[in-house]
């Protein structure tokens, strides 16, 4: 079960953790991928990027507590820093910064790159909450910023 968000000024798959695997199977294109909260431990985070990257998913973005260790794990299971593979990392350690979730989503919200494809926001509740606030904070900022 996955629902659609407009966030930052587009559509924005947003799925639980339990749900992604499913939702990144039944869309054959992928572009982003917001991890919040991912822990080494979490069940089938390795399996699921590899899932994604292999639909073209061209960013991955972790953020939450000790997300440097995390993603350079992910990285090496899934092969992610050999020669020609093409997909861009991101970790945002909101333990260690209070912009993280905002530094996190900007970065998913903006990049341009890769194959076309949906971006896909993988949390629960209280890191939704988190993208929720940034995205408030950023449109501030930018409406700000053009006045």
């Amino acid at each position: 079960m996955s629902r659609q968000l407009a966030l930052g000024g587009q559509p924005v798959l947003v799925a639980r953790w339990a749900d992604a695997p499913a939702v990144v199977t039944q869309h054959p294109h992928l572009n982003r991928l917001l991890l919040v909260d991912a822990r080494l431990d979490t069940p089938g985070l390795v399996p699921l990027v590899q899932a994604a990257t292999a639909r073209g998913c061209a960013l991955l973005v972790l953020l939450g507590p000790d997300t440097e260790r995390v993603l350079h794990a992910v990285e090496e299971a899934c092969g992610l820093t050999s020669p020609g593979q093409r997909v861009a990392t991101s970790w945002h350690d909101s333990a260690k910064d209070a912009e993280a979730a905002l530094d996190a989503f900007s970065l998913f919200s903006t990049w341009v790159g890769g194959p076309g494809g949906i971006p896909l926001l993988v949390t629960e509740d209280e890191g939704l909450d988190a993208i929720l606030e940034a995205a408030r904070t950023l449109r501030a900022r930018t409406t700000n910023l053009l006045q």
